[in-house]
């Protein structure tokens, strides 16, 4: 078992909508309980009346998504809300919030009745209308019930994925091991989506893992459309965001190989220096960098660089600029803040008429402003950056860290998304 318990991306506003959605549900549940005192058959009726039926009213469209056939199924539903919801409230605003969590689970419900809510063998007990009763099969009856906010739910996860995909989830494993690992949430919820379809291909098991897959894909696909289309601002790190900078990375690496005839292209090694100036101790520290590096073992790769680092004062060997850029980027979405900012300083000091210096020099002045209380130092670097920024995104960053330095943004403690 595998469940998220948190994430490292702050907010910027209380997550009111959140709260109140889980406050609602747990409401409903306890007040189902009290109403029936027991009787499991009227419990069982009284969800039946607030469900989602292929046949029945479309209220039930809205009633099924707050109602839970179980302790486990709430508590599990709630906590994915809780881990996931308030990002994505803090980013629509709270009413659009909760139109889109109402909208994701008509999604859901719908995408359950097309792909699993046909006829199915069943008993006549659960209130079919004769009309339709005869209008089926012999022995055919719609699938039952709906219910459980899992695809209002599954939704958001969907949309989280587009906003803040390399924001870190803290997960705790129970399989084998017992522990709290970190891995990215693209990763997490992308395994989770994968979960769902194959258990669906397994046949009912009283899961409606379709309700999750479609809830998801509606989630993403709104989300994704509002970055697109700009009807939701672009913030960084976003799933469109990424993509913009890995084909401008090859585009530059590709210019730079141009540029140098192939020599020590743009993700190539950087010759190494003439012998008398190396050391195989510092040749070997070099190569146990880049295999961190490359392992994504941010901690060890963090501690290496400072060795590397310290000895750069008695060897002209360089580390390759692609490699520096992948290891500042890891530590900065590790939350390794200060390792990040000294990684990209290298960058810049082995570097400094890089192609892709002037974005990072605007992500260097992002840790100072945002993470590491060094305003003051942000104001030079953003100049530089400034003179070769182009992208629209990049120059409306680079406003928005003036303002913050100036006091008229947010507060420093806003998240970049990574």
């Amino acid at each position: 078992m595998i469940l998220p318990i948190g994430i490292n991306r702050p907010l910027r506003r209380a997550c009111v909508v959140t709260r109140a959605l889980i406050a609602v549900n747990a409401a409903v549940f306890l007040g189902m309980a009290a109403a029936t005192a027991g009787d499991e058959q009227g419990l069982s009726e009284l969800r039946r009346s607030w469900a989602f039926r292929s046949y029945g009213e479309p209220i039930g469209l809205l009633s099924y998504q707050f109602v839970h056939g179980g302790l486990l199924h709430l508590l599990g539903n709630m906590l994915f809300l809780w881990v996931f919801g308030p990002s994505v409230e803090d980013r629509l605003g709270r009413g659009w919030f909760v139109a889109f969590y109402l909208a994701c689970g008509v999604a859901s419900a719908a995408g359950w009745h097309a792909l699993d809510g046909g006829p199915v063998v069943l008993s006549g007990r659960d209130g079919v209308p004769r009309e339709l009763i005869e209008a089926l099969p012999a022995g055919a009856l719609p699938l039952a019930s709906l219910i459980g906010a899992s695809g209002s739910i599954a939704g958001v996860t969907g949309a989280f994925m587009v906003l803040f995909p390399r924001t870190i989830v803290r997960v705790l494993l129970f399989f084998i091991l017992i522990g709290v690992f970190e891995v990215p949430a693209v990763w997490f919820i992308a395994a989770s989506f994968l979960k769902d379809f194959i258990l669906h291909q397994g046949g009912p098991d009283g899961v409606a893992y379709s309700a999750h897959l479609a809830g998801t894909v509606f989630g993403f696909s709104v989300a994704f459309v509002l970055l697109r289309s700009r009807v939701l601002s672009r913030e960084d790190f976003d799933l469109l965001y990424v993509f913009e900078q890995r084909r401008r990375r090859a585009e530059i690496r590709r210019a730079s190989a141009r540029a140098a005839g192939g020599a020590g292209g743009a993700g190539g090694a950087v010759p190494d220096a003439p012998a008398d100036a190396k050391s195989e101790a510092v040749m070997a520290l070099r190569g146990r960098l880049a295999s961190a590096i490359a392992g994504r073992d941010w901690a060890s790769a963090e501690g290496l660089a400072s060795e590397f680092a310290a000895a750069r004062g008695v060897s002209r060997v360089k580390l390759p600029r692609r490699a520096w850029i992948d290891l500042a980027n890891g530590l900065f979405e590790a939350g390794r803040h200060e390792g990040a900012s000294r990684a990209y300083g290298a960058f810049l000091e082995d570097y400094p008429q890089d192609p892709e210096g002037p974005h990072v020099r605007l992500m260097l002045a992002l840790l100072w402003v945002r993470y590491l209380g060094m305003a003051d130092r942000a104001r030079g670097v953003l100049d530089q950056a400034a003179r070769g920024l182009v992208e629209a995104e990049d120059l409306a960053l680079l406003e928005r860290l003036r303002d913050e330095i100036d006091g008229r943004g947010p507060s420093s403690s806003v998240a970049a998304g990574a």
